[in-house]
């Protein structure tokens, strides 16, 4: 799979692991176009009852965990085509994004599951850290536009090597801009995008919010400055510009 980022993404990943000492670890990750999007029930209850025959599920490419016996295969979602009368199930072209679910199959116990069987959810990408597994994922229709796309926001969430244990790690309403691990440790560092505004949008005009995570010591990811440093570096801010 061909791994593609714009040059002002890696530019920005390149200055701040200079400046920080860290760089871009992503050991597996998978990225799905903006275009795509998943239709969810509405709160209202207008996709209710509504299924999208038009979509079907396929397996996509097997990623080993590195150092375990365990398999990971993303789920993705196509649209059948007709050749004939058979129905393609597997194309071998561009990568077939969103991921609704990944399968996680024990090559040691045969023993397999889901990642998630209790909620619709966009997959993003995934790497490993250390014992975990970090998933940048879309778990709610935040515009209630009756689908999961690129204009909802994205959390993070772990789970363990097996996919068991999934949970969110950033707070809701805030958009995970970017996030990098530092190498050799198990820290990630996050830029978030919070909802300043309230206008059900994340634009240039919100407040960002540096985060990180320490998979050993904390269970959700913590804002890195604290109010008092916000407020004396507004101040100084003002004071010099």
């Amino acid at each position: 799979m061909k791994l593609t980022f714009p040059m002002t993404i890696i530019r920005k990943n390149l200055l701040i692991g200079i400046l920080l000492g860290a760089t871009v670890s992503l050991i597996t990750s998978c990225n799905n176009p903006e275009k795509e999007s998943i239709l969810v029930q509405h709160k209202k209850g207008e996709n209710k009852g509504v299924k999208n025959k038009a979509m079907i599920s396929v397996f996509g490419d097997a990623f080993p965990v590195d150092s375990t016996t365990i398999v990971m295969y993303p789920l993705t979602l196509n649209t059948p085509e007709k050749d004939g009368d058979r129905l393609k199930k597997y194309s071998s072209g561009p990568d077939n994004a969103p991921y609704w679910n990944i399968a996680f199959y024990d090559t040691e116990t045969g023993n397999s599951n889901l990642l998630v069987s209790d909620r619709v959810i966009l997959i993003n990408s995934f790497q490993k850290l250390k014992d975990l597994i970090i998933y940048n994922a879309t778990p709610e229709d935040y515009n209630g536009d009756g689908k999961l796309d690129h204009k909802d926001p994205k959390y993070l969430f772990t789970s363990d090597l097996t996919g068991k244990n999934f949970k969110q790690i950033t707070p809701k309403n805030m958009d995970i801009n970017n996030f990098q691990a530092i190498n050799h440790s198990a820290i990630i560092l996050i830029q978030a995008v919070t909802d300043s505004n309230k206008d059900k949008k994340f634009e240039d005009n919100d407040d960002i919010v540096p985060m990180i995570f320490d998979a050993r010591k904390m269970d959700v990811a913590k804002t890195v400055f604290s109010p008092s440093f916000k407020a004396e570096l507004n101040k100084t801010f003002e004071k010099l510009y």
